[in-house]
């Protein structure tokens, strides 16, 4: 309980989106940099030659400059924007990173396999949609059906762009694997202590070791803050087949002794 607490502390609407604003800024300064300084662009793009020759850092580096025209890259900015606030929130600074970064690479993966030289942040924003795809589909997604929906159509979308080898496609699907994995992993917290029945550990499977051989018996140990009695006393034990005490009339209030008869 206590870890599924600062889980969700981390994750409070209220949090700066780090990240989220972090990476941004970064590549609209590259992105900036690329029109003075051509070689900004050339020194980080997705280069297939380069790539061969074993330059594989291109394909983290090509993630940091957006290499369109102005009303695109405009476009892309914004939607990363607000994807990747609603991602952070969702899922934490963390993981907002390893979605981004790692569904980037795999984007720029299948971009250097299917299309030429080029560089941008999309296949990174595409992770963070699909991450946000799974959320809407879960039980802590929003209820209303017309928002729903849009976590089934953008795993379709991604299929279509797979199949045409557009390079958007695989990351869109990876993020969308990615965020369904976390969600299930955080909701089975919830459904334990939802339960009243948390997940066994080493210290509740203790037990406790056997009485020395000819000790008197005990009783067995009670839960916590209650106090456990020491051992039976032998005078204390009842005999066996003695019937039970029955109260005299003498010792009935006057009312019941007089209905008893003993009192004429």
């Amino acid at each position: 309980m206590r870890a599924s607490t600062s889980r969700h502390r981390q994750r409070a609407p209220g949090r700066w989106p780090v990240a989220t604003v972090s990476v941004l800024a970064l590549t609209t300064v590259l992105t900036v940099l690329q029109y003075p300084l051509p070689q900004v662009r050339l020194a980080l793009w997705r280069d297939p030659d380069q790539i061969a020759a074993g330059q594989w850092w291109r394909l983290v580096t090509a993630l940091f400059v957006q290499y369109d025209a102005v009303w695109q890259i405009v476009m892309v900015f914004a939607c990363i924007a607000a994807v990747g606030v609603l991602a952070e929130r969702i899922f934490g600074h963390g993981w907002w990173l390893v979605i981004y970064l790692g569904c980037g690479v795999i984007g720029q993966i299948f971009g250097y396999l299917w299309e030429p030289p080029d560089a941008g942040a999309s296949v990174a924003g595409a992770g963070l949609l699909g991450a946000v795809s799974a959320w809407l589909l879960s039980p802590a997604g929003p209820r209303q059906l017309q928002i729903r929906i849009w976590g089934v159509l953008w795993p379709l979308v991604a299929i279509a762009l797979t199949v045409a080898q557009d390079q958007h496609g695989p990351p869109l699907l990876v993020g969308f694997a990615v965020g369904a994995l976390l969600l299930r992993r955080d909701r089975q917290p919830a459904l334990e202590a939802a339960s009243g029945r948390p997940r066994a550990t080493s210290r509740s499977r203790r037990r406790w070791p056997a009485p020395p051989a000819g000790s008197p018996p005990s009783d067995p140990p009670r839960g916590p803050g209650r106090r456990r009695r020491g051992p039976l006393r032998p005078d204390r034990r009842l005999p066996v087949g003695r019937p039970p005490r029955r109260s005299s009339p003498r010792h009935l209030p006057g009312a019941a002794r007089v209905r008893s008869g003993a009192i004429l």
